[in-house]
């Protein structure tokens, strides 16, 4: 069994975090005047931060002796 999850205070996690602030800077919300707008926009943020999120986590295995 797989735990993926971003180590805490390491470089990866402030890669992320400066990698989603550049997304979310780029989305654009001057024009959101309808339902649809904001729907295309939310999944935009959505699909960017999974790509995000996958490219810099890790997958740690599961052990009996495991602690989290």
């Amino acid at each position: 069994m797989k735990q993926c999850t971003i180590i805490k205070n390491s470089k990866e996690e402030n890669k992320f975090i400066f990698e989603l602030i550049e997304v979310t800077k780029k989305i654009d919300t001057l024009h959101l005047i309808d339902k649809d707008l904001l729907e295309f926009a939310v999944q935009e943020f959505t699909d960017k931060s999974g790509l995000i999120w996958y490219k810099h986590l890790k997958c740690i295995k599961i052990t009996k002796h495991f602690k989290a």
